[in-house]
């Protein structure tokens, strides 16, 4: 009977630079969709107090957006045209 050689699996170690990716894209995405939210709010918002709060928030969002999209153009991991780089 042969020998039994025993081959050590090594776990992937999680890449930092990957998972900050990761984290920039579902911001990315996370913010779009709030935004798409709030301006379907912005809508239907009829009364005056509404409508100044949803033009708060759409300000607020659109920042949130703009330094996630900001963040992933300086790691290269979108375009200037706002697709994904890979």
């Amino acid at each position: 009977m042969g020998a039994v050689i025993a081959i050590p699996f090594s776990k992937k170690r999680p890449d930092p630079l990957e998972s900050e990716r990761r984290e920039l894209l579902g911001e990315l995405h996370a913010a779009k969709a709030e935004l798409e939210r709030a301006r379907r709010a912005f809508d239907y918002a009829t009364e005056p107090e509404l409508v100044e709060a949803s033009v708060y928030e759409l300000g607020a969002l659109e920042a949130r957006y703009s330094f996630a999209l900001r963040r992933l153009r300086e790691e290269g991991i979108v375009s200037s045209a706002g697709k994904r780089g890979d």
